[in-house]
């Protein structure tokens, strides 16, 4: 496994690979899961990413 920054190109992947992931583990998505995979790009450019600790 290689862990890579986000890239723009593997947008799709991304949410598809965190959709599988939050119904997996709790059973559906909810208005808050669609509404930040519709401005992801905004998201990560005002940091949520994140630098950890």
């Amino acid at each position: 496994m290689n862990i890579v920054e986000y890239d723009p190109r593997y947008k799709d992947s991304f949410i598809q690979f965190n959709t599988d992931w939050i119904v997996d583990n709790f059973g559906c998505l909810e208005k808050e899961d669609l509404e930040t995979f519709a401005k992801i790009d905004e998201e990560l450019e005002n940091g949520a990413m994140g630098n950890g600790p």
